[in-house]
């Protein structure tokens, strides 16, 4: 059984970059080692002589990496920042969150989300597999946001918004009402609107 990582705060690792793209961890499960892989090898070699950090930003590799970990029932990794808190939030595994993020009572978070730091999520929040959500972004409560996808930095759900799957938002974006078409969207004026 491979040992918790906290010891080292995964920032000094990744914080060299703010965008960290097509990045992606395995930790031994022999030693605490972190190694970066591409992820395309991890996809066409998958191997359970590790387990897996997916930090990738890039939507559609994320769910490549995502789906391979499923098909071949690999562990995944899981990292919680010790600045952060997480109050009754259950966290299923491959969940990594960084630094000063909040989580409240009747979170549910699936595999392989992946949180920047000073997230604040409110109570009944649930959040689909493989979505990224970006740095001093507020989720407001019973919020529910599908699988895959890309939430941008600072950007505010109001309560009991519904996203539906592959959805992007840009920056800085105000959520008001349910998103249920895939797409990107973002703030054109107020409140947003599908660009593309």
């Amino acid at each position: 059984m491979i040992k918790k990582y906290s010891n080292k705060p995964l920032a000094a690792i990744s914080y060299a970059s703010t965008t960290f793209s097509d990045i992606a961890y395995f930790v031994s499960c022999e030693k605490e080692v972190l190694e970066r892989v591409d992820p395309d090898e991890f996809i066409k070699n998958p191997s359970d002589d590790y387990q897996y950090i997916n930090l990738i930003t890039d939507m559609k590799k994320r769910k490549e990496v995502s789906d391979s970990l499923d098909k071949h029932e690999l562990l995944r990794f899981s990292y919680v920042h010790d600045s952060s808190v997480t109050t009754d939030a259950i966290f299923s595994p491959g969940v990594v969150i960084y630094p000063f993020c909040t989580f409240y009572t009747g979170v549910n978070v699936s595999n392989d989300a992946l949180f920047h730091v000073y997230v604040a999520v409110a109570h009944n929040v649930t959040i689909g597999k493989g979505t990224f959500i970006g740095g001093s972004t507020v989720v407001a409560g019973s919020t529910t946001i599908g699988d895959f996808c890309w939430i941008g930095t600072s950007v505010t759900f109001f309560d009991k918004v519904k996203i539906c799957n592959n959805v992007i938002v840009g920056a800085s974006t105000t959520v008001r009402k349910d998103i249920s078409e895939p797409g990107t969207y973002s703030t054109v004026g107020n409140p947003l609107v599908k660009i593309k």
